[in-house]
């Protein structure tokens, strides 16, 4: 029986794999009791998974199969979220936790928000698809619409010339799971 209990090289290979993969298990858990466990929550908690990987335990594996097992997971890591990161990213900038982006480098941010606020533009530019018209009963339903949005937009008191722009200068919300990111868009639709 004593021929099958590890070796105290086996115990700290053990060890070592455990220490390895508790920020995996802090993450799933954060991600578990999530209400709503977006890509603008998964990217950054990626992000810090990458990071522990990659410095915190550069210098602390005494056994070269940990040491292997963090370069396999580190790579993997890496092959697996480098494909969507610019969706990931933009759905981590629309989640008013994690607007700021600090967990990338100034560049990307630049880019992500430049991308954003194009995309918007379209999007806005052909918000009103083009109706085929079959009667003049239907135009005249469509005009009174028209007319009934350029009311209501003529009485916003000041409006918002860069709505991107005016998303990030409202301030980010502390990265704690009783702030919903759902909840926050509901209260701020407009």
């Amino acid at each position: 029986m004593e021929e099958l209990y590890p070796t105290s090289h086996e115990w700290k290979i053990i060890k070592e794999i455990v220490e390895l993969l508790c920020p995996f298990e802090s993450v799933t858990c954060l991600l578990s009791r999530a209400t709503y466990p977006t890509i603008g929550l998964t990217y950054p908690s990626l992000c810090n998974l990458k990071e522990i990987l990659e410095t915190e335990f550069i210098l602390s594996f005494e056994t070269d199969i940990a040491e292997n097992c963090r370069k396999a997971i580190l790579e993997d890591l890496q092959s697996r979220w480098k494909f969507f990161q610019k969706l990931y990213l933009k759905g981590s900038f629309l989640n008013p936790r994690f607007k700021s982006l600090d967990f990338v480098s100034q560049e990307i941010h630049k880019k992500i928000i430049n991308q954003l606020q194009t995309e918007y533009e379209v999007l806005k530019n052909n918000w009103i698809p083009s109706i085929p018209v079959r009667s003049n009963k239907n135009q005249s339903n469509l005009t009174t619409m028209s007319s009934f949005w350029k009311k209501k937009n003529e009485r916003n008191v000041t409006p918002i010339k860069n709505e991107v722009q005016h998303y990030l200068n409202l301030p980010e919300l502390p990265a704690l799971e009783k702030y919903n990111s759902f909840t926050w868009w509901t209260t701020n639709k407009t």
